[in-house]
């Protein structure tokens, strides 16, 4: 089974308890899930807010230690990749560069997010960064990539991102995902 269950973490104290919870998992189901996946919009980034939703890193880092060593069940972390918060660091640095773009040019956004063309060179560099340190900085196992294909009916017209334009979505979404692997 798959436990796909946001942390079960104490924002106040960032004690998890996942114990408690792999115990009643294999009460009720007869074993512990095969992986245990630690889910929220991460939007691109699992910069210090993220760490800090998740209880802090020293406390994320334990309780995938605890899961890891401990249980023998490889921890999973979200990410979503296909956009940033304007906020970010990555939003405030490379999020107008790298939106995806409408055939007149103008950028896919709204109030509080830029939407990532993942044909981008620059952004898929960052993913490709982003998810190498924080694959470092937590020792998962595993990282799950959500929005996947590419949408072909929201393709980019950018021409300053190094795609056709407008992107073929097939092609795009195989780069970007064969660039993720590799960097696993």
């Amino acid at each position: 089974g798959i436990s796909k269950t946001p942390p079960l973490v104490d924002p106040e104290s960032g004690r998890y308890i996942l114990g408690e919870g792999l115990e009643a998992d294999k009460k009720y189901n007869g074993f512990y899930p095969d992986i245990f996946h630690f889910w929220w919009h991460a939007y691109g980034e699992w910069g210090d807010w993220d760490y800090k939703a998740a209880g802090g890193l020293t406390a994320l880092k334990a309780a995938v230690d605890n899961l890891q060593n401990d249980y023998k069940i490889p921890a999973s972390l979200y990410f979503l990749m296909d956009r940033c918060t304007k906020t970010s660091q990555a939003g405030r640095k490379i999020g107008a560069k790298v939106t995806r773009r409408k055939v007149d040019g103008s950028a896919m956004q709204n109030d509080k997010l830029w939407y990532s063309c993942l044909g981008s060179k620059v952004w898929t560099d960052y993913s490709v960064e982003t998810i190498q340190r924080v694959r470092k900085e937590t020792g998962v196992m595993a990282v799950y990539l959500d929005v996947f294909p590419v949408w072909r009916v929201r393709p980019c017209y950018s021409t300053g991102h190094g795609h056709k334009s407008p992107y073929w979505a097939n092609e795009v979404t195989n780069k970007f995902v064969k660039r993720m692997r590799g960097a696993l």
